[in-house]
């Protein structure tokens, strides 16, 4: 009669290609599709499970990353004490500095240029923060760059210590060089220690590098 002679094959579900695509990738680190299309339903929902518990694991990651990278963002200067100077960063932060922008001496601030060394200060100033090291990993670099020389500059003491606290940054000009920008204007009539210049007259004053190479731009 009708279908004699045919065999009645039951044909296995493809369940790899009906699971979710991130639970497939995940399954593809520790199975095959052919071997998981053979597992019993008990030890796919197994699966499953510990592809949650990952899933959970990894957001609990990331949003503690994105906190990080938020607080950071928002202020990685938190932790800077109001008295703070940089005068202990060693000698070799400073002349890795000194030379990789070709400044002519400890005595050159890159705002101010040559200055007299009886009387004004020139210190390390960190743009990214000592104490925010951990979260440079958040601009691809690892935290030991942070005595980086292109994460320093060498600033009169004063110029050094706005800088810190926010109340001084460096921004691009239309020209893309970066220049000084006052933010605090409680300090714009403020003379600079050693100088008879004030921060409103170094306003604008361009970013000196002599050697012509950049400081970490990301991290201003």
């Amino acid at each position: 009669g009708r279908g004699r002679g045919r065999s009645h094959v039951r044909h296995q579900p493809d369940y790899w290609s009906l699971a979710q695509p991130e639970f497939r990738l995940w399954l593809a680190n520790i199975t095959t599709k052919a071997e998981y299309n053979k597992l019993p339903i008990a030890e796919r929902r197994e699966l499953l499970r510990d592809f949650g518990i990952s899933q959970q694991r990894s957001d609990g990651e990331l949003r503690g990353l994105l906190q990080r990278f938020l607080a950071s963002h928002a202020d990685p200067y938190v932790a800077v004490s109001a008295t703070h100077y940089s005068r202990d960063d060693s000698q070799s932060v400073q002349a890795a500095s000194i030379a990789y922008y070709g400044l002519c001496n400890e005595k050159f601030c890159q705002v101010l240029g040559a200055v007299d060394r009886n009387r004004v200060s020139v210190i390390n100033a960190h743009i990214w923060p000592r104490s925010a090291a951990q979260d440079l990993i958040l601009f691809d670099l690892q935290p030991a760059k942070i005595h980086d020389e292109r994460n320093v500059l060498r600033l009169q003491k004063d110029i050094e210590r706005a800088f810190d606290h926010r109340e001084l940054t460096f921004v691009e000009n239309d020209e893309g060089a970066l220049v000084v920008k006052v933010i605090n204007p409680d300090i714009l009539s403020e003379t600079l220690t050693g100088t008879t210049m004030t921060f409103n007259d170094i306003q604008g004053t361009p970013l000196l590098l002599p050697s012509g190479k950049n400081p970490f731009r990301r991290l201003i």
